[in-house]
C-alpha cells in the first residue's frame, strides 16, 4: 500500500469518527495520530522507537513530558504534540511544543489536531524552534504533491542531520529567490560592476537581479508546459500491442473554459486516459492524437491557441484547469479528483 492509499484510508477514519474526537484527545490519538505514526514506517509498539509521554523536562512547570517522541539510537528525534480534534492549533498551541523542542536536541516538531499536521523545526536559529510551521498537511483535504512531500519523513528516508539541513538549504535558497540579499547579489555582480560593490551600489542592482531571477523561472515554467513529452508520464501509447490485455485504458472527455484574465473565452479539449492503476504523475492527457502530462498538455493548448512569438504565461497546474463531468451527476469536476476519488473513477470505467 502506497503513503497515499494509507493516509487516504486514515482520512476516511477521521471523517467518520471526527465528532467523538473534537473534545477528546485520546480518542484523536487513537483513531488518525497513532495510525499516522504507523504509516510513517514506525513501530508504534517498540519502545526503543515510539515512546509516549516522554520526559522532556521543559520549563515551564507541567510540561515535563511530550505526547509522542520517536526515537532512534535512544535519542529522541521527532516530538509530537497532540490535540483534540476540535482544537484551533492557531490558538498558540505550538508554544508547548516549542519548550519541548528546546529542551531536547531533536530535529523535528510536529503538532497536530489528528486532521491537520504542523511541522515545525530550527530553520532560523538551531535549536531553537521557529514559530511557524514549514509544511503542513491536511488529512481531510490530502494533496498528493504534499504526501510525496511526506515521503522524507517517512522512517526509511528521514534522516535527522541531511534531511533538516536539505530543507534549510531549500528555504534559503526560497528565501534569496523571492528577495536576494545583499551577499547574493554582490555574487552576481562580482564580474559584472568593476567598481566597489557600496551598499547603494548593491540596492540599485537588487531589482535587475530580482528581475532576471524571475524571468528565469517564467521561463522554465514555460519550458516544462511546453515539453513535448513529460518525464513523467509513465504509460505507453495505448495504441500499442498488448496494452489492452495488460492495462486497459478507457478515453474520457475533458475540457477547460478560460473566464476570465488574459485567456478569458479560450475553450480546450481533450482526452484523459483513465485505468484501473491510474496514480498521480501517471495521467495522461491526448490532445491532438499526442500524449502528454495536464500540464504539458495545458501548455501545448495556450501555445497552439497564442501562435507563435506569444509568450506562454503560467496559468496554473494543468490538472486544475482540465475538468471532467462525474457521471453521477454530470457536477464538473477537477480532472486529478480520478486519482483521489476511486469511486469516481470506478464509475468512469464502469461507463465504457
Amino acid at each position: 500500500m502506497s503513503l497515499y492509499e494509507a493516509l487516504t484510508k486514515i482520512s476516511r477514519q477521521v471523517q467518520g469518527q471526527l465528532p467523538n474526537m473534537l473534545n477528546n484527545e485520546a480518542a484523536t490519538i487513537n483513531v488518525s495520530i497513532e495510525p499516522f505514526v504507523r504509516t510513517l514506517g514506525y513501530d508504534k509498539s517498540n519502545l526503543n522507537e515510539v515512546y509516549p509521554q516522554y520526559p522532556a523536562n521543559a520549563k515551564p512547570k507541567g510540561m515535563e513530558a511530550v505526547d509522542i517522541a520517536i526515537l532512534r539510537d535512544g535519542k529522541p528525534i521527532i516530538f509530537i504534540e497532540a490535540k483534540s480534534a476540535g482544537t484551533n492549533l492557531n490558538e498558540k498551541h505550538w508554544e508547548q511544543l516549542y519548550h519541548y523542542f528546546n529542551a531536547a536536541d531533536v530535529s523535528l516538531g510536529i503538532l497536530t489536531n489528528g486532521v491537520e499536521y504542523r511541522f515545525y523545526s530550527d530553520m532560523d536559529k538551531i535549536h531553537i524552534m521557529d514559530s511557524e510551521p514549514f509544511f503542513v498537511i491536511d488529512l481531510l483535504q490530502l494533496d498528493k504533491r504534499k504526501v510525496d512531500i511526506l515521503e522524507g519523513f517517512t522512517k526509511a528516508r528521514f534522516d535527522p542531520v541531511s534531511s533538516i539541513r536539505f530543507l534549510k538549504i531549500r528555504a534559503k535558497v526560497e528565501r534569496i529567490l523571492n528577495n536576494p540579499d545583499e551577499w547574493f547579489i554582490k555574487h552576481v555582480i562580482y564580474d559584472i560592476h568593476e567598481g566597489t560593490k557600496w551598499k547603494q551600489v548593491v540596492d540599485g542592482y537588487k531589482p535587475l537581479v530580482k528581475k532576471a531571477i524571475d524571468e528565469y523561472v517564467d521561463k522554465e515554467i514555460e519550458r516544462r508546459l511546453g515539453m513535448p513529452e513529460s518525464k513523467t508520464v509513465e504509460k505507453p501509447d495505448p495504441s500499442q500491442d498488448g496494452l489492452e490485455d495488460e492495462n486497459p485504458s478507457i478515453k474520457v472527455p475533458i475540457y477547460m473554459n478560460y473566464k476570465k484574465g488574459w485567456y478569458a473565452g479560450l475553450s480546450y479539449t481533450a482526452n484523459l486516459l483513465v485505468s484501473d492503476d491510474i496514480g498521480f504523475g501517471q495521467e495522461v492527457v491526448e490532445i491532438d492524437g499526442i500524449l502528454k502530462t495536464p500540464s504539458g498538455a495545458l501548455g501545448y493548448a495556450l501555445q497552439k491557441n497564442l501562435g507563435e512569438g506569444e509568450a506562454v504565461k503560467w496559468v496554473g497546474n494543468g490538472w486544475w484547469f482540465w475538468k471532467l463531468k462525474d457521471p453521477a451527476d454530470e457536477k464538473e469536476r477537477p480532472i486529478d479528483h480520478v486519482v483521489k476519488d476511486i469511486e469516481l473513477r470506478n464509475r468512469l470505467l464502469a461507463m465504457h
